[in-house]
């Protein structure tokens, strides 16, 4: 039996080896910066993190805002927490469109909340300075066709309904943030994710594939990159 005194430290220590388990699960070795680090100037960065609890939107917050504004000249970051939200969202980007010739667009969403149609707002004649869509939204790949036609070079999404996506979005912002071309950062992110995923799925009901679920399709211009 644990005697009082020492049980939060006890605790501690069990939280401490379950981060670090997470970390080792999911996590990514420590990689040197590509050419995606390098001159920003000309491009920016949309991201927007749709309604969730405060941890969960806090913890994409702290992951991804880093990273973007490693490789970006500037980025504008949005959370959804009122409806008001979205129209802060479309004047951001807007901003962004009339300022910078590529922007980049960043969507960490559930699946249906891809947001084309908001973005339909926007005065064509700026949106063809959109770049790069990427959406975390399970069955999002539906909408790679809208976002083209929206004037998108280029879209990444998911197929499956059951997507474990936020795997894949942490080893594809990396990767992309290294200066891969986006071809190369969805190849490379589509098979860390399932080394990863693999050997969950035995644990998972029969027929459904983590793996399967969670890859990544690319529509558009395959050799778009930060360089």
């Amino acid at each position: 039996m644990i005697d009082r005194p020492r049980a939060p430290r006890v605790v501690v220590g069990l939280l401490f080896l379950l981060s670090w388990t997470v970390v080792l699960v999911v996590g990514d070795r420590p990689r040197a910066l590509g050419p995606g680090a390098g001159p920003k100037a000309g491009r920016a960065a949309v991201a927007w993190r749709d309604h969730e609890i405060p941890f969960f939107q806090w913890g994409t917050q702290l992951y991804t805002l880093p990273l973007l504004r490693g490789v970006y000249a500037e980025v504008a970051y949005v959370t959804e927490r009122t409806p008001a939200d979205r129209d802060r969202l479309v004047r951001a980007t807007e901003d962004l469109l009339r300022r910078y010739e590529a922007v980049d667009v960043f969507l960490a969403v559930h699946g249906g909340r891809t947001l084309p149609h908001v973005f339909r707002q926007i005065d064509p004649s700026l949106r063809r300075h959109l770049r790069l869509v990427y959406s975390t939204g399970c069955a999002d790949a539906v909408f790679g066709e809208r976002w083209l036609e929206l004037g998108a070079q280029a879209f990444v999404g998911h197929r499956g309904r059951l997507s474990i996506s936020p795997i894949f979005f942490v080893y594809f912002l990396r990767r992309w943030s290294e200066g891969r071309t986006l071809a190369e950062a969805v190849v490379a992110a589509n098979a860390q994710a399932a080394n990863r995923l693999g050997p969950i799925a035995g644990f998972l009901p029969d027929g459904l594939d983590p793996v399967a679920e969670t890859r990544a399709e690319l529509l558009g211009d395959a050799a778009l990159s930060l360089r």
